[in-house]
């Protein structure tokens, strides 16, 4: 009798937000929509970032704000990340975008990752939407290029090529959320 109790404990402590941060800056290969991925959590600083990752292999940095969707992939979004410097840390293969000193978005290519919500992005782009689902999904292609768009949880995939695999992913604040620095 008392085993599902504390199956039921288990679960709560685990989907707890700030144990969530943590299970992040601990595990690499976890992403959480909305959160954080690659050990980044959303909102850390630059110095947050640099004393966790190292220092990056390439900079850019930008005096007016620039926004995600439309500057780097060419296509207008429901969703609007504003960001002024990018870390690319080509080694890891992954992305840092800030505003204001602090993290707006990650962006990762590489895929031996799994979502909060038990996704792997190695069984490409249907088994992804089969997991999240089609309700609050926004499909923007440009050629043979997609990105499937879940503005509401926080994270998008692409697939460049349209061969069911996902080639990058992004972490962005979830809708509702205020950007952490702006």
């Amino acid at each position: 009798m008392m085993k599902p109790v504390y199956l039921i404990m288990a679960m709560l402590i685990t989907s707890a937000p700030g144990l969530l941060d943590e299970r992040i800056r601990l595990d690499e290969s976890l992403i959480v929509p909305g959160s954080g991925a690659e050990n980044i959590i959303l909102g850390d600083t630059i110095s947050e970032v640099r004393a966790r990752k190292g220092t990056p292999e390439k900079t850019a940095q930008f005096n007016n704000d620039h926004e995600l969707f439309r500057d780097i992939f060419g296509i207008s979004s429901p969703a609007e990340v504003h960001y002024r410097k990018i870390f690319h840390y080509s080694i890891m293969g992954f992305m840092v975008f800030f505003s204001n000193d602090r993290v707006t978005a990650v962006a990762g290519l590489n895929t031996f990752r799994v979502t909060s919500d038990s996704a792997s992005l190695q069984n490409g782009v249907d088994s992804f939407i089969f997991n999240y689902g089609n309700r609050d999904l926004t499909v923007l292609k440009k050629g043979s290029h997609a990105l499937y768009l879940y503005r509401k949880q926080g994270i998008a995939v692409i697939d460049d090529g349209n061969n069911d695999t996902i080639d990058m992913y992004l972490v962005f604040p979830s809708a509702g959320t205020a950007q952490r620095g702006n």
